[in-house]
């Protein structure tokens, strides 16, 4: 009966090959050889419909990340921007690139670059009913009592643009290159400190091989990105720097503390984080930044994640950093206790005038 049931099998196989039927008989009994396409993560729990083709994905129904391709990316981040105002999330941030919203239950970032689509997701540890109601905003003020933008309102940014250090032609709400920052620090930090001995000394493209292949000697950073390698402020083993892409919240204080308290930094625990900062996502920090991000608070009012971020129960390690954001972080050097800042820089400038 066996051997008449495979014989019966092998002739329909026959019978049907060349056909639909026999194409997919002999692809339900053929073994599969291919890689199967990255899914959503199990579990996934945001109700978002796919922009385009999934190139990466990771995660569970608490938190994940997603890559997708698509064939314009400022479209696709416009549709998400419309479908969570839909849904009533709320908007944390929101610029060209970026979009941050939270509802009661989970914080979603999407970013877009190029043809590429990237969306994170947090469950929160706390529900939103737990925060403070929102404040409803005033009246509409008359015109005159309007006030400016960023640009030209922020004291902090004024020093500095004074002082000649941040370029007062440029977007400050743009997000702010890992390069435009480099430059911007070591430029800073050496007009502060006007003393040699104190200064981070610009790397010589005619008397240095270059530490990072996607930083060529002829590259017009070359000199201060590999300055901050040589003084030991970025990993020098690393091979590439990625001098274009956007710098995160994270990096800037990983490059910024070690210029404030003048030594190697410890590492440290995300529980030491969390115990310091009350942060709710102090276990997404990367380890190599926790002791920095420890180190900042420290700083009491003049920490840097105070100055550029204001008050936060959310770190977001990951996010994009705004042209404004990175200019205050720069507007002090020092431990809390002893430093120097862009006033005082420009005040003691006016009196050896």
């Amino acid at each position: 009966m066996k051997k008449l049931a495979l014989l019966s099998l092998a002739l329909l196989l026959v019978s049907c090959a060349n056909t639909p039927i026999g194409e997919s008989l002999s692809t339900a009994i053929a073994p599969q050889k291919w890689e199967a396409p990255p899914t959503l993560p199990p579990g996934f729990p945001l109700p978002i419909a796919p922009p385009g083709q999934l190139l990466a994905a990771r995660g569970n129904d608490r938190e994940g990340w997603l890559v997708f391709n698509v064939s314009n990316s400022a479209d696709a981040l416009q549709s998400y921007q419309k479908f969570f105002r839909q849904q009533e999330w709320e908007n944390l941030s929101q610029t060209n690139q970026q979009l941050v919203v939270f509802n009661q239950q989970y914080l979603v970032t999407v970013s877009s670059q190029g043809q590429e689509l990237s969306l994170y997701y947090l469950k929160l540890q706390n529900p939103l009913a737990a925060l403070p109601p929102p404040v409803s905003p005033p009246p509409p003020a008359p015109p005159a009592a309007v006030p400016s933008p960023p640009d030209s309102s922020n004291p902090y940014l004024r020093d500095l643009q004074k002082l000649g250090v941040i370029p007062v032609d440029r977007n400050m709400n743009a997000t702010i290159s890992r390069r435009e920052y480099a430059r911007w620090l070591v430029t800073t930090h050496n007009r502060f400190f006007s003393d040699p001995a104190q200064q981070i000394r610009p790397a010589l493209p005619d008397r240095e091989l270059p530490l990072f292949r996607d930083v060529p000697q002829s590259d017009p950073d070359f000199g201060f990105i590999q300055g901050l390698a040589n003084a030991g402020i970025i990993d020098r083993s690393l091979q590439e720097f990625q001098p274009d892409r956007p710098l995160t919240r994270e990096v800037m204080v990983q490059w910024k503390i070690p210029l404030d308290l003048r030594r190697p930094i410890p590492p440290a625990s995300s529980n030491a984080v969390q115990n310091a900062w009350n942060f709710q996502d102090s276990d997404r920090i990367s380890p190599s930044a926790l002791g920095a991000v420890l180190q900042d608070s420290r700083l009491g009012e003049l920490s840097n994640i105070r100055r550029s971020f204001g008050f936060t129960t959310l770190f977001q390690p990951g996010k994009h950093v705004s042209r404004l954001e990175a200019a205050l972080s720069l507007w002090y050097f020092g431990d809390g206790e002893k430093g120097i800042s862009a006033k005082e820089v420009l005040q003691l400038a006016s009196r050896s005038d």
